[in-house]
């Protein structure tokens, strides 16, 4: 009867029939290479649940999935996306049974466009540990130092993740000395398994005559080690490596340890004056990281922005809003920065400023005027800068109402969180804060906000008992509830919401007309 069934089916036309054959045949379990040639044509069909019946017998066919594998791979090289978008994301749901189409695949991403290269990407990661040593032979004539940066193979092998390490360890004896092996040790970072074996493994390479060897080996090294801070002898050693590349490597690992580096801050500091700007840059990085409130090593940095390009100018700002404390003087060089038009660098300003609180008050002037920039990003790091700054609750209050409404949601939300901060102090600024409500995105973190000022006024709770979120209509219940007798101007709306549509919100109001009466 199945072989019967599909010979009718092979010169069938009816769709709903050919669904249902197709169906037949996979739930008994027909054998895969008569399955086959029925399969191919539904995916190509214009009928989306004929289409859908074909992908589901590929990924189902028994005993053997894998002779679908060939014909799939044909249509990676047809010249319709669609087409080879589907063989792909099939070959991916397929896993290791996939595995010979994996070089194929690495193939076409090379020729594609950077969606089909996402999607191709997403299949191999599914395949998994199988596509692993395809994936590390395409690095192997890559050029070793663009494999230090970021490649779509880390990304891949990063994401398959621990399951990759024991095939990552092994490539490291097979290809000691090429891209391949230099892949698997920045693939092994990405990943930072901490086990004993991984370290075993990375170790030998941190004496390698390679410095990128040396280098990509150390941070490795540091991400699989489950207390880091005990590579502090080892790191400052790194520091004094001839290489510039290995000594960059170890002022990044101590930068990923943050304060825990105080010890090696003297080797940092004498780092700033390397030859090597790489070098430099990282320092700047890594001494930001420590915590520092020493003024004179903040100073230091400061003299870093005379002449500064792009980068080391928003490496030390950043750099220096790591610091507990700054001198007056570095703060005004924080704000001399801000004349360069420069989003990110202005931003890591305020972000810095904000850091400082009360310590920043030079930077007011700055940041009362930022306020107004015609940046949207710009206005709202200046804003939760200037609240972290500015002490006098007055000042700030009338600049964070005089922003509630922006047209940026940032903007607004900075300032609607900001004067939840001030608790009780900003219940002045309660029929500004309750207009937001008729603006759907504001809502929410109006509601957040509004809880910590506790604002006390019982007709700005009726005025939003009819509002269309029923979240909002909620919280003016709760809110008229607490406030017992002095909530019986609201009785009248409170009894229409006894037949609101949310039983939530029917609930609520209940309680609130029991707390009055």
């Amino acid at each position: 009867p199945a072989m019967h069934l599909a010979k009718l089916l092979a010169n069938e036309l009816d769709s709903q029939v050919r669904i249902a054959g197709l169906n037949s045949l996979n739930r008994i379990g027909f054998d895969s290479e008569r399955m086959i040639p029925l399969l191919l044509p539904a995916l190509d069909s214009e009928e989306s649940d004929l289409k859908q019946e074909g992908l589901s017998g590929i990924l189902s066919l028994r005993p053997d999935g894998k002779a679908a594998v060939p014909h799939l791979i044909k249509r990676l090289l047809v010249d319709d996306p669609t087409k080879r978008k589907q063989a792909i994301d099939l070959l991916g749901r397929m896993g290791n049974d996939a595995v010979v189409a994996v070089p194929k695949l690495i193939a076409v991403l090379g020729q594609s466009d950077e969606s089909e290269k996402h999607i191709i990407q997403n299949a191999l990661i599914e395949i998994g540990t199988a596509a692993i040593p395809s994936l590390l032979e395409s690095a192997k004539d890559i050029p070793l130092a663009k494999l230090m940066r970021e490649t779509w193979q880390t990304e891949c092998i990063g994401s398959i993740g621990i399951q990759a390490v024991s095939s990552l360890t092994s490539a490291l004896k097979k290809h000691p000395d090429n891209g391949a092996g230099l892949l698997s040790l920045v693939a092994l970072n990405k990943i930072g398994d901490k086990s004993l074996s991984t370290r075993q493994a990375i170790l030998p390479f941190m004496d390698h005559e390679n410095a990128v060897f040396r280098g990509a080996a150390l941070t490795a090294f540091v991400a699989s080690t489950a207390k880091p801070n005990t590579l502090m002898p080892r790191l400052q050693a790194a520091m004094g490596d001839t290489n510039s590349l290995v000594r960059q490597a170890a002022m990044d690992a101590l930068a990923s340890l943050g304060s825990s580096a105080k010890g090696a801050t003297t080797a940092l500091v004498n780092s700033l004056d390397d030859k090597d700007a790489g070098v430099q840059l990282s320092a700047i990085r890594a001494i930001g990281k420590l915590e520092s409130d020493d003024s004179v090593l903040a100073e230091r940095l400061v003299k870093f922005l005379e002449g500064a390009n792009e980068e080391t100018r928003l490496a030390v700002v950043v750099s220096l809003g790591g610091f507990r404390k700054l001198p007056d003087t570095a703060i005004n060089s924080l704000v001399k920065v801000l004349e360069v038009e420069h989003a990110e660098t202005q931003s890591a300003v305020f972000g810095a400023l904000a850091k400082m609180g009360n310590s920043a008050k030079p930077a007011l002037p700055a940041l009362n005027a930022a306020i107004n920039h015609n940046s949207d990003a710009i206005r709202a790091s200046a804003l939760n800068a200037l609240a972290k700054v500015e002490s006098n609750e007055d000042k700030l209050l009338k600049a964070l109402q005089a922003k509630l409404g922006d047209k940026s949601t940032p903007v607004r939300h900075t300032a609607i969180r900001e004067l939840g901060e001030l608790g009780s102090g900003a219940r002045s600024a309660g029929p500004s804060l309750f207009a937001r409500f008729d603006t759907s995105d504001d809502r929410q973190i109006t509601m957040e906000a509004l809880r910590k000022i506790r604002v006390r006024d019982v007709q700005l709770y009726i005025s939003i008992l009819s509002n269309q979120e029923p979240l909002v209509r909620f919280f003016a219940c709760q809110a008229l509830r607490r406030a017992g007798k002095k909530a019986k101007p609201a009785e009248e709306e409170l009894r229409k919401l006894q037949k609101d549509s949310y039983d939530f919100v029917r609930r609520e109001a209940r309680r609130a007309l029991d707390s009055i009466e």
